[in-house]
């Protein structure tokens, strides 16, 4: 099970005084979730961590349920303020930050009880400056997340990350942070663009499902209700990257030949416009390689490991969406 009942481990001094990673929660009006979302935190297989919470001037029961939390684990500290957003929530936190490394994360969101040691072991190791992972959405929808990997070229055309990832605290000072000029919207594109884009960063992402993002009701979607925003948002992202526009165009020559179309279990590859290649996969059991999309190249059977890892992570996310109905 991903959710356990937290039973407080023995006093850590080392984890009192020099935490190695800061778990940075933003939290607004999120007690439907919150309790599954700090579970999740407190059962990691790594332990040298701090939570910073920022109860960004919740009107529902968060105190409350941060206020149980904090009494239950000191490495949990609760910081309240005015309501002025994720943005500010996010900075402020990151400036009481004592960890070596910082992790962003939503208050609705759940992360796999070996997130952070995966994490932390991989950035440790060199593997890259910013570290991701698979990601599956529960909620509105289930699912493994199609993210494309995050180069230059692929961010210019959508953001490929997920909000949460294991960065140096050193690495987002001089980042200079989440911009204020993005509160109403795409405020983790930008961040991601001005890491890729100005601080060069590296990113890898881990080949596990460890993050499960909640895909939340329309009616309490943040980004749905700014949805309007977003091609004034989108001009003030291309005034500010402008080599995105570079790549967008090279984007555009590259589909007039070569053109990717995705769809449920099928992946199929045209060149101007005619099938040549198809990736098809059934039962999750094999996968057909084909040419012109008719004729077999080659079928490769799936590894038992990645089906069980799969059923595994969908029956996280049915428990979920359970917890979240009663």
């Amino acid at each position: 099970m991903l959710v356990k009942k937290h039973t407080p481990k023995k006093k850590n001094t080392l984890c009192d005084k020099s935490p190695k990673v800061t778990v940075i929660i933003p939290v607004y009006n999120a007690e439907k979730y919150l309790a599954d979302t700090l579970r999740s935190i407190l059962s990691q297989t790594f332990t040298n961590f701090e939570v910073i919470c920022i109860d960004d001037g919740s009107t529902d029961k968060s105190a409350d349920i941060l206020s149980m939390y904090e009494k239950k684990d000191k490495r949990i500290k609760v910081v309240k303020q005015e309501n002025k957003g994720v943005i500010v929530a996010r900075n402020n936190a990151v400036k009481l930050a004592k960890g070596e490394f910082i992790y962003f994360l939503d208050s609705d969101d759940v992360i796999d009880e070996r997130l952070l040691e995966k994490s932390y072991n991989a950035i440790i190791e060199g593997k890259g400056d910013i570290i991701t992972c698979r990601v599956m959405t529960f909620g509105r929808e289930n699912g493994e997340m199609y993210l494309p990997k995050p180069t230059k070229f692929n961010m210019a055309r959508g953001n490929c990350l997920v909000n949460a990832a294991l960065l140096r605290k050193s690495l987002f000072d001089k980042s200079g942070g989440f911009d204020m000029a993005f509160h109403m919207g795409l405020e983790d594109y930008d961040f991601w663009l001005n890491m890729i884009y100005r601080q060069n960063a590296h990113f890898y992402r881990i080949p596990e499902l460890l993050f499960y993002y909640r895909i939340k009701p329309k009616s309490e979607s943040r980004n749905l209700s700014k949805a309007h925003l977003h091609g004034e948002l989108m001009k003030m992202l291309y005034s500010k990257y402008p080599e995105m526009l570079w790549y967008k165009k090279l984007y555009k020559l590259s589909t007039f030949l070569f053109q990717i179309r995705r769809k449920p279990n099928k992946t199929v590859i045209r060149l101007l416009k005619l099938p040549i290649f198809s990736i098809r996969q059934k039962k999750n059991s094999k996968i057909f390689y084909k040419l012109f999309d008719l004729i077999p190249i080659c079928i490769r059977r799936v590894k038992q490991s990645k089906i069980d890892e799969i059923r595994k992570a969908e029956l996280v996310c049915k428990e979920l969406n359970e917890r979240t109905m009663v």
